[in-house]
């Protein structure tokens, strides 16, 4: 089984109402879900399909797969839209293809062929997609174009069709074909602005450049009037223009170490080997400045003039003669000029192809390109129209700060169903694993509660057979009692019998009457005759005794005279007996 039908079938989301009892989908139902699905395809919303579901069929249960279906829809669209950090009408275009990837895992199972289908459309999705990191509501008529085509992908890609692979790939190269001439049109813009951008950056950087190394050698310091004018009429110029044009003696390195040392000649010297190295100095500076300012083609009589007046004040400075200073008004500072000493260790990597986000506003825009040599960045709209142009450090600083939001390296579909694969998957093992524990326990809970149902039975009957026992034994424990008392009743009332007494008893198994003829007391034995003195029957008084207890014998009188003829039977019974 493929992980994406495992997590659809086996997933168990808190707050979902599951049909359990009955996990089979049927025709209809299947039937009726897809049909929703289509009925919203068109619905540019973010809203949940889930949620949708819910409330259009008031929470009716659906079993786990189908129910899956959407939300593994729903959390795949809901990543992949927040992830890129879509703008918010972008977003609510994209967010309707929940419908698409619900319906395709709704309408059949998921194989191999069917993630081939998945992957596919996540590809085109991805393809449009991308167009749309930097596009926002904001931006006004010239980029109509883009949502024009955002509403044809809503109504052409997303819908039930874009499943079979004829319907989907003319309309895919057809798509392609569209975004290629917007993406020429734009990189061809792109690359104009870049080219024209760069000479302007250098221009500025040259500028901020020459600024900052006169500051910072100049900068507020007390220097002859002639070195001042120098420096602002003629050298600032010459320092943008090496900056620019590295030639010959028009190097900006030689250039920053003669404004250094020209500056430094006129701090006071308090050392002998201070004013030792300013003899070395001051003795070919002049020249050197001479031939800078020729090698840049502004030697002229006006700045010749000015340089005749600085060696006027070397001179006087080799000298020790008190000078004429004035201090020098830097140059406007520029918030690049500290780009160099920043420190850029804790700052986000920025780089060409960058999206950024201007917090408080809906405005995006890309670094378009980065000139390294001039440290600045060009900034261009979705449309490839410029924004801004503004130096790196600027840039890193306001993202640093938070005004600049970074927005992330896109994350593919594709990516987005693999991590929520693997997300899931570990929440579905987990799940069944607590099931399977759970269900052991409810067997082995189920199987405790017969054990001690079963032995509650069993002691209930032990108890109940205890009592039976009990009450068998009180009842024949009285029966005895009774009996013992009938019995010395009826022996009593034997041996209160008189010859000649009938009594009927049982013989065999048969009733029979007899009367008694002979009593021998030292057997207890009691000999019976019958009417006619022909049959007699002896029976211990015990044995009659039990025969009356037991309701097989009777006494029917306590004695009578015998009539002749018995008499000498009984007489014969007597004699023989004894």
């Amino acid at each position: 089984m493929l992980p994406i039908e495992k997590i659809v079938k086996d997933l168990r989301v808190p707050g979902l109402k599951y049909r359990i009892a009955n996990e089979q989908q049927t025709e209809q139902e299947k039937n009726e879900l897809v049909e929703f699905t289509v009925r919203n395809y068109t619905a540019k919303e973010s809203e949940s399909i889930v949620e949708k579901y819910k409330r259009t069929y008031a929470d009716t249960p659906l079993t786990p797969r189908n129910f899956n279906c959407l939300y593994l829809a729903d959390r795949v669209v809901e990543v992949y839209v927040r992830k890129n950090d879509l703008d918010t009408d972008v977003r609510g275009a994209f967010s309707c293809c929940r419908y698409t990837i619900a319906y395709m895992l709704l309408s059949n199972p998921v194989d191999d062929e069917h993630i081939k289908e998945l992957t596919h459309l996540a590809l085109l999705i991805d393809r449009v997609a991308t167009q749309y990191i930097g596009v926002y509501s904001g931006f006004g008529p010239k980029g109509r174009q883009l949502y024009d085509l955002l509403d044809e992908f809503v109504e052409v890609f997303v819908n039930p069709k874009i499943s079979d692979k004829e319907y989907r790939l003319p309309l895919f190269r057809n798509w392609n074909e569209k975004l290629k001439k917007i993406n020429d049109r734009r990189d061809r813009s792109v690359s104009r602005l870049i080219e024209n951008e760069y000479g302007l950056s250098k221009n500025r950087y040259a500028q901020r450049r020459a600024k900052k190394i006169i500051n910072q050698y100049a900068g507020n310091r007390k220097l002859p009037e002639p070195v001042c004018k120098l420096l602002n009429e003629y050298w600032f110029d010459l320092l943008k223009k090496a900056l620019l044009h590295e030639e010959g003696e028009l190097s900006s390195e030689q250039l920053d170490k003669y404004t250094k040392h020209l500056v430094w000649c006129f701090v006071p010297k308090t050392t002998e080997k201070e004013k030792n190295m300013l003899l070395s100095i001051v003795e070919n500076l002049v020249e050197k400045l001479e031939r800078c300012l020729g090698a840049g083609g502004m030697l002229n009589d006006q700045s010749a003039s000015i340089l005749s007046e600085v060696q006027f004040f070397l001179i006087q400075q080799i000298q020790g003669l008190p000078l004429e200073l004035q201090r020098f008004a830097p140059f406007e500072s520029d918030p690049a000029d500290d780009a160099g000493a920043m420190d850029t260790s804790t700052q986000p990597p920025l780089g060409d192809g960058v999206w950024l986000l201007e917090n408080g506003s809906d405005t995006r825009f890309q670094i378009a390109k980065t000139y390294p040599d001039t440290r600045d960045c060009l900034l261009t709209n979705f449309l490839g129209m410029k924004y801004d142009v503004l130096p790196m450090s600027d840039v890193s600083t306001r993202v640093s700060e938070g005004r600049f939001r970074l927005l992330g390296e896109w994350v593919g579909l594709t990516d987005v169903v693999n991590d929520t694969e693997q997300a899931l998957m570990k929440v579905v093992e987990s799940q069944v694993l607590q099931r399977h524990k759970a269900a052991e326990k409810a067997k082995a809970e189920a199987e405790e509660i017969k054990r001690q149902q079963r032995l509650a039975e069993e002691q209930r009957e032990a108890e109940r057979q205890r009592l039976e026992a009990e009450k068998v034994a009180l009842a024949e424990a009285a029966f005895a009692e009774e009996r013992a008392s009938r019995e010395g009743v009826l022996l009593a009332e034997i041996e209160a019998l008189r010859l000649g007494a009938w009594v009927e008893y049982t013989r065999d198994g048969k009733t029979e009457k007899g009367k008694l003829a002979v009593k021998i007391k030292a057997t207890s034995k009691l000999v019976f005759v019958d009417r006619l003195g022909l049959n007699r029957f002896e029976l211990k008084a015990a044995e009659l005794v039990d025969q009356l207890v037991r309701q097989e014998a009777r006494i029917l009188d306590s004695g009578a005279e015998f009539d002749e003829s018995l008499e000498r039977t009984v007489s014969r019974i007597r004699i023989t007996g004894r």
